[in-house]
């Protein structure tokens, strides 16, 4: 049972890390940082994607979706020996879910863009504002072990109460789907 949760704690540490690192790499491309977000991916890769090549990509991108307003959310898989982080991004004309691969080193061997499947699409309720919203991406220690979170709270609140979810046993994810 030790073995399992300090097992568990590692995990979680990982995971953030590679959240992390996929909005790292937005945030680079969003700053036209090309070098820099070319340096996130495995050495095997680095003569295949330029910095050129990442820029053609990011300005295809906000040609069709226009500026990147926000990540509403990410979800991580383990597939084989690779760690899979799915990133859901608000852009100024629609929003588009991104997949980034990562190997055992943590180090980026796959960025696609994932097909939105017709008719699937979440709206928000006619209530909902995302402005006056944060969402950041925290970890929580418990004992010796930080447990990835999504800290989600109202822009103008200072002392506001919270809930916390916390999974059980099967598949779940920060959202209790």
């Amino acid at each position: 049972f030790i073995a399992l949760f300090i097992s568990f704690g590692v995990s979680a540490q990982n995971i953030l890390t590679y959240i992390n690192t996929a909005n790292d790499f937005f945030d680079k491309l969003d700053q036209h940082q090309f070098v820099e977000a070319q340096n996130l991916f495995d050495p095997s890769l680095k003569e295949k994607i330029t910095p050129e090549s990442l820029e053609k990509i990011w300005t295809q991108i906000q040609t069709n979706l226009g500026k990147l307003e926000s990540v509403d959310g990410a979800q991580n898989k383990i597939q084989g020996e690779f760690q899979v982080v799915i990133l859901n991004c608000k852009f100024a004309k629609d929003t588009q879910p991104f997949q980034f691969v990562f190997n055992k080193d943590q180090k980026l061997v796959g960025f696609f863009i994932i097909p939105k499947k017709a008719g699937t699409n979440y709206k928000l309720p006619f209530y909902a504002d995302t402005a006056k919203i944060t969402e950041k991406l925290i970890s929580i220690k418990s004992g010796t072990h930080d447990l990835p979170a999504m800290l989600t709270y109202p822009k103008d609140s200072i002392n506001c109460p919270i809930v916390v979810f916390v999974h059980g046993s099967g598949p779940s994810d920060m959202d209790e789907s």
